[in-house]
């Protein structure tokens, strides 16, 4: 057994019980609802599995909620002929960003740096998403060194932004973007929450004075500070990766990510950009399309391919063909209704990432 898979097998083990829990009460209440289908939950992978599979796999629900986004966005990349796209989800709290390459989400086995355990890689199935601490509710403010700063916290939905008059005093990205104009204070927001852009003033006034700015011009940097920091995540799935991100369309989504949308692009270059509907509501859509999908993991460390034998290959390939058949049917689904996908992660000696 790998590190990385003793790593995923011990965190199961610990978050399992809780989780299975939860998934029964949830499985029963929907049964007194009278719902007469099988529950799905959603995974990591972007894919999701009856609640039975779901309840034997907890460590897979890691970051399934920004992965029915990529699921989304792949989904709406591929109905807009536009398969190459970089979504870039801003909500609250948090920027989540997957490329996506002729209509397929780059996958990780290993999860990336932010979804890891101090550091070090599990051995689990992932949409490959780069997050940071940038959306809506993050709170500018001066680091220890004197530094403007916005993020990673959050003033989040409650109490949210001071525009928001709901008790919030520090100065957001939200209350930055009513300030320069990207939101109307004459339209109510979704829940009837009205905009106050002169409670936005006030709590960026302290901040403002410190740094010898008016209340706007703090506003500005606010917000080129935040785009900055989405380009640089943005060039980590891509440019870092082989890709030119001039190539692909910008696709935003989250409450806030069409508000960054045109200033990103043209940090980074980009020509297209494309806004689904209701972005806001993203990721439940991802959730009411996502198909049924469980991957298969067999970890051999790093095999030379010089070293890897024709009938070495088909005997790993045909192992884990078995067991998806197994699985599947095991669940209600037909055979001849699967379709399977085979994946090798591979690299070039001396190469910092799996192709």
């Amino acid at each position: 057994m790998t590190a990385s898979t003793t790593r995923s097998t011990v965190i199961d083990t610990y978050i399992g019980p809780a989780v299975d829990r939860y998934l029964t009460r949830f499985g029963e209440r929907v049964a007194e609802l009278g719902y007469p289908g099988t529950p799905l939950i959603m995974q990591s992978n972007g894919g999701a599995v009856p609640l039975e599979a779901a309840r034997r796999r907890t460590v897979n629900m890691f970051v399934s909620g920004p992965a029915a986004a990529v699921t989304a966005a792949a989904e709406i990349a591929l109905s807009s002929a536009m398969p190459n796209v970089i979504s870039v989800d801003v909500g609250g709290t948090s920027c989540d960003v997957c490329l996506i390459a002729d209509g397929m989400p780059e996958t990780t086995v290993k999860g990336s740096a932010e979804f890891s355990v101090d550091g070090l890689p599990l051995n689990v199935v992932m949409t490959d998403i780069v997050t940071i601490g940038a959306g809506g509710g993050s709170i500018a403010h001066r680091d220890a060194g004197g530094m403007l700063k916005v993020g990673p916290q959050s003033a989040g939905a409650d109490p949210g932004p001071a525009c928001y008059e709901r008790g919030g005093t520090a100065f957001t990205l939200t209350d930055a973007m009513l300030l320069l104009g990207l939101l109307d204070p004459a339209k109510a927001l979704p829940g009837n929450i009205a905009l106050r852009p002169e409670l936005s003033q006030d709590a960026a006034a302290p901040l403002a004075a410190s740094l010898d700015l008016t209340p706007v011009e703090l506003a500005e940097r606010v917000y080129r500070i935040v785009v900055a920091n989405m380009a640089q995540a943005l060039r980590r799935v891509s440019v870092n990766r082989g890709h030119d991100p001039r190539s692909f369309t910008l696709l935003a989504c989250g409450g806030a990510g069409p508000l960054i949308a045109v200033a990103l692009a043209a940090e980074i270059g980009m020509d297209k950009i494309l806004i689904p509907p209701h972005p806001g509501i993203f990721s439940a859509y991802g959730l009411a399309i996502a198909d049924v999908r469980i991957d298969y993991v067999r970890a051999d460390g790093a095999v030379p391919t010089d070293t890897l034998s024709k009938p070495a290959l088909q005997e790993r390939v045909d192992g884990l063909r078995a067991q998806a058949m197994a699985e599947f049917t095991g669940l209600g689904y037909p055979a001849d209704g699967l379709e399977l996908r085979y994946f090798v992660d591979a690299r070039y000696v001396g190469q910092g990432y799996e192709l």
